[in-house]
């Protein structure tokens, strides 16, 4: 195998843990005149074989100041219910946030499968800086 397609394969695959639950980034780019603004999008999801009911994703924008990120814009949850039917269930959205020149900005998201109120899977997903 190619070096270059290792990499491409490598970079492109999605954090799945053998629970059942797959956690990607889809795509993720830096856009505007000094391309300071940021764009993000995840997916979660949970195979048919999962006792998931409930997917969500709770997200925030932060910028880089004096060391560490601080959060700017939170947003609304992101979420979706179904009956565990043996079909995968998956939840996918995007996230922008304009930027200033002044600052790095990225986009932090959090992708959780429920059921109920038990949490069965977390996952953490960060998008670039720009």
């Amino acid at each position: 195998m190619s070096v270059v397609l290792a990499l491409t394969l490598a970079l492109a695959a999605p954090t799945a843990a053998t629970t059942g639950y797959t956690f990607v980034t889809v795509n993720q780019h830096c856009y505007g005149a000094q391309f300071q603004d940021v764009y993000f999008r995840v997916r979660l999801t949970a195979a048919g074989s999962t006792s998931a009911n409930k997917l969500t994703i709770n997200s925030q924008s932060q910028y880089f100041s004096g060391g560490k990120w601080h959060k700017s814009y939170v947003y609304s949850q992101d979420k979706t219910s179904f009956a565990p039917n043996g079909q995968p269930h998956s939840i996918d959205y995007s996230y922008t946030h304009e930027g200033t020149n002044a600052n790095n900005w990225r986009i932090v998201s959090k992708l959780r499968a429920w059921n109920g109120t038990h949490l069965l899977a977390s996952k953490t997903l960060k998008s670039l800086a720009c």
